[in-house]
């Protein structure tokens, strides 16, 4: 199976490749490798062996962090979960995460706490870097980055978003009145889109499995279904049925208490009108 960690170890080695203008016949001259060979490590069908990848990287001249970073993606590729705790660790799973989400059909998220990244304006995702311990140039890379995901919802051949966002997002504020106000008309806009469902998880609707954590489900399909969990420390991808299991089931509860898109989109609109009164 694909496994998530084994499309970002190929996904990596993929673009060390390129970036030294290099074909898969030109790689496999050097490492003395059927050029298929090469063409499954980096679509994530097999796995290269921990010296071979080792190899790689030394003829396509990564040294460093880089180095090391894409070595320790060779480590457990077969894992039902990839947890990411380091710093490193945490950024290739970012690079990732890109990745899985631009070869996705289909996105679900189910996040009650803030506005989904997918639908962040560039303000709020600012007001939310900047409130961290993250140097100035990592803040904007990651705000940088989380703009450029959005792509995927208006390319020609746009994912499916379903958003599933709790109440509580927006009454939180989050930057100025003003960046809420106009993160709140974001919402209504991206709402119109054919591609993009928001669904709110009302107050009144009890316990349910939204309010426990953010998870994502990616579905392609090319790939295996992705589901993956932020903690406040760490955040993992998990590809087993079983895994991908609990979280649908959570899914259907959730889906269960939501307001309609259409009863959604009526209360964002009466928030918005509220954050337009306090700028």
């Amino acid at each position: 199976m694909r496994t998530p960690k084994a499309r970002a170890l190929g996904e990596s080695l993929r673009a060390a490749r390129k970036e030294r203008d290099m074909t898969l016949r030109d790689l496999a001259k050097l490492i003395e490798c059927d050029p298929g060979q090469i063409s499954r490590w980096e679509n994530g069908e097999r796995v290269p062996k921990l010296d071979q990848v080792a190899r790689i990287l030394t003829k396509l001249d990564v040294t460093g962090e880089r180095y090391d970073t894409i070595v320790n993606l060779a480590h457990g590729t077969d894992d039902g979960r990839w947890i990411a705790i380091t710093p490193p660790e945490q950024r290739e799973q970012l690079v990732a995460l890109v990745h899985f989400e631009q070869s996705a059909t289909a996105i679900t998220v189910v996040s009650p706490l803030l506005v989904p990244g997918l639908l962040q304006t560039r303000d709020y995702t600012r007001a939310i870097m900047t409130s961290t311990n993250l140097s100035e140039a990592e803040a904007s890379f990651r705000v940088a980055l989380r703009m450029g995901r959005q792509d995927i919802l208006n390319r020609p051949a746009p994912v499916k978003l379903t958003a599933y966002i709790g109440e509580a997002v927006f009454k939180q504020r989050i930057g100025t009145p003003q960046t809420m106000h106009e993160q709140m008309r974001h919402i209504l806009n991206m709402a119109t889109q054919s591609n993009v469902d928001v669904r709110v998880m009302p107050f009144d609707s009890g316990w349910h499995p939204g309010l426990e954590t953010l998870f994502v489900i990616m579905e392609s399909a090319a790939n295996p279904t992705i589901v993956n969990v932020e903690l406040r420390a760490q955040a993992m991808f998990m590809h087993e049925k079983h895994d991908v299991a609990i979280y649908r089931e959570a899914l259907a509860h959730v889906d269960q208490i939501a307001l309609s898109p259409n009863d959604s989109t009526t209360l964002v609109a009466e928030y918005t009108d509220q954050w337009r009164d306090r700028v």
